[in-house]
């Protein structure tokens, strides 16, 4: 698993000082070619759901990679403030293919963000199928107590104003603060076929506005 570069991250720094996230999270692709080392199976913990890892020519039904990738971003994380003390650095991680299900083990550290991809607004549709499965799996990084706040951000870079919050807390319990990203794009639907135009300050104001009449805690 490859890590962050502390002199890569010094450059960075120098280039851009407001930079504060660096993305640690694997690409498509996430079915192929993990390590099988010692070392590395040993933050996969057995009792995870199955999935099948892929190799040239081979397959085994191996746990899931959640605790094998928070573990991962978590060391980086203390690199990162061991090594810059006086910043205030996080390193970003997506729940995303075989890790989306909640880790059962490893607790991301206070300077590691989450970032699902669990896209289950293009699966199955009906109960008890693919789509459900991934609302479920979102949901179990909350309920799990292993982020404190959810940032909802449209998929496919549209403009949104009528957030559903009421329906994000039922999904995923209480104790979580939910804010919302208003985004910058605004297209008529995700179809339209145009890439759409930025939105001005205005629709960005009302779909804040229409997030905090929701009840959001937040925009962000």
């Amino acid at each position: 698993m490859a890590g962050l570069n502390p002199a890569e991250v010094e450059e960075t720094l120098r280039a851009d000082p407001t930079r504060r996230v660096f993305n640690v999270s694997p690409n498509d692709g996430y079915d192929y070619g993990h390590c099988v080392c010692e070392k590395c199976l040993a933050w996969d913990p057995p009792g995870g759901e199955k999935f099948t890892w892929r190799w040239k020519g081979t397959s085994e039904e191996r746990p899931a990679l959640s605790d094998r990738q928070v573990t991962f971003a978590n060391t980086l994380a203390r690199m990162l403030k061991e090594r810059f003390p006086d910043k205030q650095l996080f390193v970003q991680l997506h729940a995303y293919g075989y890790s989306r299900p909640a880790p059962i083990a490893a607790v991301p550290d206070d300077n590691v963000i989450i970032s699902s991809v669990a896209n289950f607004h293009l699966r199955g549709d009906g109960v008890g199928d693919a789509r459900t499965k991934s609302m479920r799996e979102f949901a179990a990084w909350a309920r799990e107590r292993l982020v404190d706040d959810v940032i909802l951000a449209p998929f496919f870079e549209q403009a949104a104003f009528d957030w559903r919050v009421g329906l994000w807390r039922a999904v995923l319990g209480a104790g979580v603060r939910i804010h919302c990203q208003p985004e910058r794009v605004q297209r008529a639907f995700p179809a339209a076929g145009e890439r759409g135009k930025l939105c001005d300050a205005g629709l960005l104001y009302a779909g804040a506005a229409s997030a905090l009449q929701r009840g959001a805690d937040g925009v962000y």
